[in-house]
């Protein structure tokens, strides 16, 4: 989100940010309502960056136009064993969908997701703008040099990279990802799962140059970052089917999809793993830069504005 706000800010236009905080309880949107308009009164657009509730309460507490972001998970109801955490997924994307038709465009992360709205809402105006990766952090960095400031064994190791913002997040599925690594580790011995989680942004690159691949093992995902930042330092990805990564392994024999069992990813990480490293995955992310993504949703407000 702050990165579309500076992507924004490079473009002339100056967004005001509104925290409605913590939504779970019905009794906090009443305050979060007042809030909205209280702040709408000065603004010319408003613009809801997540779907559930927040979209829910934005969609019936401001006039028009209104534009609402889904991100993945508040499209997608997310699985867990709990019974407890399913009913509030499944609470969360129903007020997703009851938001949609109060807004005047819904903002997609990617094709795959822009398609599954609009074969239950044919009429609203979708727009796909994935979130920017910032090109001039994430480049391409020798792997030896990467591996020497991490510690890591160099000569014949292969290195996965496996990135959560959370050490256990059920989406993430790492399980399934130390269960790939250890398939691929049949034919690859010296292959070894890198998992990262609460590091500085600004020092994941460092890992993405160490590594050979990312794995990707999520139930659902809005276009995950990791696997575009990834692409930005010409990492190959192999991953589950979600967003829309499986239009471009259909393309590029670097990048490989798979059915989330550890034996299909396992077989698959380890064909990855016999290729020399590529120089041209930059390419799947080039309209994707923070200057792009500044443009795209300048030019998104402006047509909604002028209805």
């Amino acid at each position: 989100m702050y990165t579309s706000m500076m992507s924004l800010n490079k473009t002339g236009i100056r967004p005001d940010l509104l925290y409605l905080g913590n939504l779970r309880q019905p009794s906090t949107w009443i305050s979060a309502r007042r809030q909205i308009r209280c702040a709408f009164e000065q603004a010319d657009l408003l613009h809801c960056q997540w779907g559930s509730a927040a979209g829910y309460v934005s969609g019936i507490s401001a006039r028009k136009p209104k534009i609402l972001s889904l991100r993945g998970s508040d499209w997608t109801p997310a699985s867990s064993s709990r019974i407890k955490q399913r009913a509030h997924a499944a609470l969360a994307t129903r007020l997703t969908r009851l938001s949609i038709p109060k807004y005047d465009a819904i903002i997609c992360m990617s094709r795959r997701m822009a398609r599954e709205v609009s074969d239950l809402y044919p009429t609203m105006k979708i727009y796909v703008i994935p979130d920017p990766v910032d090109t001039e952090q994430f480049c391409p960095m020798e792997q030896t040099a990467a591996r020497a400031l991490l510690n890591l064994a160099d000569q014949g190791h292969k290195y996965v990279l496996f990135g959560s913002l959370k050490t256990h997040n059920a989406l993430k599925r790492k399980e399934l990802a130390i269960g790939a690594v250890e398939y691929a580790r049949r034919i690859h011995p010296l292959v070894s799962l890198l998992p990262i989680h609460g590091i500085p942004h600004e020092q994941v690159r460092l890992y993405l140059a160490a590594c050979d691949a990312t794995i990707c093992t999520s139930v659902s995902e809005g276009w995950p970052n990791i696997i575009k930042e990834s692409l930005a330092c010409n990492l190959p990805f192999i991953s589950t089917d979600v967003s829309d990564l499986k239009e471009i392994a259909e393309h590029d024999s670097h990048c490989r999809v798979a059915d989330p069992t550890a034996e299909a990813l396992g077989s698959k990480l380890a064909e990855l793993l016999h290729k020399r490293r590529p120089d041209h995955l930059s390419r799947y992310i080039a309209d994707m830069t923070i200057e792009n993504h500044g443009k795209q949703l300048r030019d998104c407000y402006l047509e909604i504005i002028s209805k």
